[in-house]
């Protein structure tokens, strides 16, 4: 970002060539002096206010035991299994900020099963043990509208709620006409949604690459669902992308291989190619069900882990590091 001097106008550098010709025209008509002009060519970087960064922390609030990778991963093998887990993240901001992306379930749930429960925690609890409140969660970035990733939005009275446009727009209203496909959707939390639309809770992002706060950008692409996001967060190890279920396990990133739910598993592809662009490292990229998330990184508990920053600089309040 620049400051002219004469000119209390900040621009971002790359808008500079367009900003001083219209400079110039005004100067000139102005028939200001020579001297006047070179003051506004004096030009100096101003510092941008110090992005806030955020602690990244995965959940495991449920787990669904081995599954075929081929349930997750197109044309995955059929023999192979995978240890599938529910997740959900937590971002700790330097501003004090609680985020959460995705919400997780609340057991009674209909398409809960006797084998997703296993090991469950509901989602409000499991932030008591960083010493947060239900109530203090600020925001809740919903990466798309299947059962498991939203059906828990209602644990967190005070959160405002994000999601795409589009995602809510479709699963409102022609998902459930003919022709429509609401596959994982449960239409109690089609309602939680309409409901915390009323109430002025809910944020619909109109598309790609919008930087929702400081500090945390929303991406579409893929087609996990009709219009599903992933979330960029900037952490003290760089961008760490939360792919949730958009990348539902590392296969998927490692063979190339969209997820077998998806209206276009081109776009997913495509979609996974930018997500290393955008990532710091690859293994910044957090997929959505893998539950190999939970021994890559750093465990301070019993189904958590800290993804960045890492290795641990302190331990959470509430928390214990674990070796």
């Amino acid at each position: 970002m620049y400051k002219f001097r004469n000119h209390l106008t900040v621009v971002p550098a790359q808008a500079l060539p367009r900003v001083l010709v219209d400079i110039f025209g005004r100067l000139r008509s102005r028939h200001c002096s020579t001297v006047l002009v070179l003051s506004v060519l004096n030009c100096s970087p101003v510092p941008d206010h110090a992005a806030t960064t955020f602690e990244v922390y995965a959940i495991s609030f449920a787990n669904m035991g081995d599954r075929p990778l081929s349930a997750f991963v197109s044309e995955g093998d059929s023999t192979e299994t995978t240890q599938v887990h529910c997740m959900m993240w937590l971002l700790k901001g330097s501003n004090g900020r609680s985020v959460l992306v995705d919400a997780g379930f609340q057991p009674d749930v209909p398409s809960a099963t006797g084998s997703a429960t296993k090991e469950y925690i509901r989602p409000d609890q499991a932030m008591l043990s960083f010493g947060i409140r239900p109530e203090e969660i600020d925001d809740i970035i919903i990466t798309h509208m299947h059962w498991d990733h939203v059906d828990g939005v209602d644990l967190f009275p005070n959160a405002e709620v994000w999601v795409q446009k589009a995602e809510f727009e479709y699963y409102v209203g022609d998902a459930w006409q003919t022709g429509g496909t609401h596959r994982g959707i449960e239409s109690r939390d089609v309602l939680k949604l309409v409901r915390l639309n009323t109430e002025g809770r809910l944020t619909l992002v109109d598309g790609d690459d919008q930087p929702i706060m400081d500090g945390i950008t929303v991406y579409t692409g893929p087609r996990h669902t009709y219009a599903s996001q992933y979330v960029g967060v900037s952490s003290a190890e760089g961008t760490v992308v939360i792919a949730s279920d958009n990348v539902p396990t590392y296969a998927n990133l490692e063979t190339g291989s969209p997820p077998t739910t998806t209206f276009d598993p081109n776009a997913d592809l495509r979609a996974y190619d930018r997500m290393k662009q955008i990532a710091s490292s690859p293994d910044l990229i957090i997929p959505g069900h893998d539950g190999a998330v939970l021994t890559k990184y750093p465990k301070i508990a019993e189904g958590v882990v800290r993804v960045a920053p890492s290795p641990i600089l302190e331990t959470p309040t509430g928390l214990s590091s674990v070796p």
